[in-house]
């Protein structure tokens, strides 16, 4: 776990502490007793005020590899979130002329819950996950997109929908 004493912004040492909550597990790792017997990590949880460029933020930064090693949450699940994005990617569409020579490149994407509505019209996507591929393969945009890992690498392809 690395502590950030500068801005992850600006690179400014003016940071303000705003609000603690102490050290908690990370979210949505439901851990049973039964199979870990052992007690859950837990990681500071600080929030701070850039003074110079005004960004809030934490202080620490939990290693990808754990952070993401059993990524359970699917922004697909809900129903609202995956309209939202369809509608999002419609007024994008509307104000802009997308097509097959282009490419929608989305960072930290979850599941593809926005990216499946630009392949729906034809523009290929790029999705930069944090969670390992192959959990984001399962449950994303399948054979239909690129999905490459954000931390340490990229995309080997990029497959047009």
């Amino acid at each position: 776990m690395t502590r950030e004493t500068r801005c992850r912004s600006c690179g400014g040492d003016a940071l303000q502490p705003i609000l603690s909550l102490g050290e908690l597990p990370l979210a949505n790792r439901l851990l049973d007793q039964h199979d870990h017997p052992q007690p859950e990590p837990r990681y500071p949880l600080d929030l701070v005020f850039c003074r110079t460029c005004a960004l809030v933020q934490i202080t620490e930064t939990v290693p990808p590899e754990e952070l993401f090693r059993d990524y359970v949450y699917f922004s697909s699940f809900s129903d609202t979130v995956v309209a939202n994005a369809r509608e999002n990617v419609d007024q994008v569409m509307a104000s802009r002329t997308l097509g097959k020579d282009d490419l929608v490149v989305e960072l930290a994407s979850n599941d593809g819950y926005l990216l499946q509505h630009y392949l729906a019209r034809g523009v290929p996507v790029l999705d930069l996950v944090a969670a390992t591929v192959d959990v984001a393969q399962e449950h994303r945009l399948g054979d239909r997109g690129a999905v490459g890992p954000a931390v340490g690498g990229g995309a080997d392809q990029l497959l047009q929908g």
